[in-house]
């Protein structure tokens, strides 16, 4: 703990140097550090909801289009600061730096970017609740899970759902209560989750045969 707070004290007191000497690179470099505390933060901050569902739909999308905000806004930023006079080798140093932040920030939140689809699949229709099934071997990796499940719908036809990242108690509801809810009808992205729990997360679902004939 202790570590944290003066890693964070070192890197907001190396932003606000960089704000002194050169506004446009002082709020850069701030830009890139953000981006990678929020890449480190990521898994932690899906994994414990907020307080409603709407809440955390809207954050999840919030933090899936950082790496939007990065290639449009960060990196052409970066750029200018640079070459808008003669480059310097400390210039390139910092176009390197920042380019390694949110390099490292995108890379933890790139396989996110459906999420900010969140808003948008949890008002495709109502909540509705469904046979579930855990297929074996999820990947556990602390806060976030990764693994693959069998709806079935009320028809018969069993949905394979991938699920990546998820958060780990979205996962663990599922295998404790053998089902899960959808919002609206199944499409190849559909928001699940436990609505009263603000548990939530972007599906990808493949048809599959009938569960029973």
């Amino acid at each position: 703990m202790v570590v944290r707070v003066v890693s964070a004290v070192l890197v907001l007191a190396s932003v606000v140097l960089y704000a002194v000497h050169d506004l446009g690179r002082g709020l850069v470099y701030g830009a890139a550090v953000a981006t990678f505390a929020l890449g480190l933060a990521y898994p932690r901050l899906s994994a414990v909801p907020r307080s409603t569902l709407v809440r955390e739909v809207h954050v999840r999308a919030a933090m899936a289009m950082t790496p939007a905000v990065v290639v449009v806004l960060v990196w052409p930023a970066a750029a200018v600061v640079t070459f808008a006079k003669a480059p310097t080798t400390a210039g390139v140093g910092f176009l390197v730096a920042v380019f390694c932040l949110t390099g490292f920030g995108l890379a933890r939140l790139g396989g996110r970017v459906a999420e900010w689809r969140l808003p948008r699949l949890t008002r495709r229709g109502p909540w509705h609740r469904v046979p579930a099934t855990l297929d074996p071997r999820p990947t556990d990796s602390g806060d976030l899970t990764t693994a693959t499940a069998t709806l079935t719908l009320p028809d018969g036809t069993a949905l394979h759902a991938t699920l990546t990242a998820v958060p780990t108690p979205l996962v663990d509801h599922l295998n404790n209560t053998g089902h899960i809810w959808l919002a609206g009808p199944p499409a190849p992205l559909t928001a699940l989750g436990y609505p009263d729990h603000s548990l939530v997360a972007v599906a990808r679902l493949k048809s599959g045969t009938p569960a029973h004939t």
